[in-house]
């Protein structure tokens, strides 16, 4: 999440940066049902809200977080991601889904190692991708090298995915050793076996620098992830990668088709409605970046009426939840709701105390 916000703001883009359900789903929509949102400005130590599915009120300050806090449910389990930042950083702590109390507290995975992603391996075992360190860290256990992979041995692990007893590592490969970290070439994805801790295999992206988390394609066994390129939104997009064929299948949909835009989030539903926010580089003012889309590639018309749409969610109820984190210094930010089926507006803007994450930052309780 550090070298996205480095860069937007170098370009002033913007004024920042079983089959699972879609990153931050959760299976039941019932009055007790919310959404649990990570909120910060990225300088001061963070904390979360609490937004109801059925009426949509708002409590704020559930617990606190650090500077750089992503939330990622898996199972019963909320992990908080403490990524880049002052105070807690370079942790994940588990907490129940129900009761929201820490089940294992914050374990650090070494400091400056910037976790951004974890998943729960066949075997148990919490593995954590390392932005900024040499590979895949083990929760309490050792860390999967995989440095060999970029000269500057930071190969810049961005996203995890696992399946069967392997796991998926995308790596976005930058040059650390220049200030906005351009990627060297096409991202890639490491294959690692859980059992044995070894690398088994690699093979490329067709795009570069891959960014945020992977979803699943429905009704294929392939996966999605997002291409950021240069974030100049002539290139990159959305690709699908065959984890089984190990290799690319090209885009679903690319910057030119998003009108020249780079991708800040996707979500992508069981029954294949899909979204995306998409950055306008070339644009300060607030214009509608919230767009449809789906797998054949076509894209809808604008969603909204303006703002800077960034992460997105969909949660049981058919409801699509979009932070908006706005243009220039003292730009509103908060949360909009809309029907997945209708594209209305159901609720917003839901205002917080702090600006809600740019993406990752929702989940959906119980």
């Amino acid at each position: 999440m550090k070298r996205t916000i480095l860069v937007v703001l170098w370009l002033g883009a913007c004024n920042s940066d079983t089959t699972p359900a879609p990153v931050g789903g959760a299976p039941v929509c019932g009055g007790d049902s919310y959404a649990l949102v990570a909120l910060t400005d990225y300088m001061t130590p963070g904390h979360t809200a609490k937004i109801r599915l059925d009426t949509f009120d708002l409590q704020d300050a559930i617990f606190g977080t650090g500077e750089d806090t992503a939330l990622k449910r898996i199972g019963d389990t909320i992990f908080v991601i403490n990524e880049f930042g002052a105070t807690d950083a370079d942790n994940i702590e588990q907490r129940n889904v129900k009761t929201l109390q820490v089940t294992v507290p914050q374990t650090t995975i070494g400091k400056g190692n910037d976790p951004q992603d974890v998943v729960v391996g066949a075997d148990g075992k919490v593995y954590a991708c390392e932005l900024e360190g040499p590979g895949v860290a083990i929760l309490g256990g050792a860390t999967i090298d995989l440095s060999a992979l970029d000269p500057d041995g930071k190969p810049n692990c961005v996203s995890l995915y696992q399946r069967g007893d392997l796991l998926y590592a995308f790596l976005a490969l930058w040059d650390d050793t220049m200030q906005y970290k351009p990627p060297r070439g096409p991202g890639k994805v490491a294959i690692i076996n859980e059992t044995t801790l070894a690398l088994v295999g690699t093979f490329d992206l067709m795009s570069q620098n891959p960014a945020g988390w992977v979803r699943e394609e429905p009704n294929t066994q392939n996966v999605l992830i997002a291409a950021q390129a240069d974030f100049s939104g002539m290139s990159g997009g959305l690709e699908r990668v065959d984890l089984d064929g190990r290799t690319s299948r090209g885009m679903v949909v690319t910057a030119e088709q998003l009108g020249n835009r780079y991708i800040s989030d996707f979500v992508v539903n069981a029954d294949g409605t899909a979204f995306v926010s998409a950055v306008d580089p070339a644009s300060t003012e607030g214009q509608s970046n919230l767009l449809p889309f789906t797998m054949a590639g076509q894209v809808g018309a604008p969603m909204g009426a303006g703002g800077h749409a960034a992460g997105l969610a969909v949660d049981a109820c058919n409801h699509l939840w979009v932070v908006d984190r706005g243009y220039g210094a003292n730009a509103p930010s908060g949360v909009y709701v809309y029907d997945v089926t209708t594209k209305q507006l159901l609720k917003g803007p839901i205002l917080t105390s702090l600006p809600p994450r740019f993406w990752g930052g929702i989940v959906f309780v119980p």
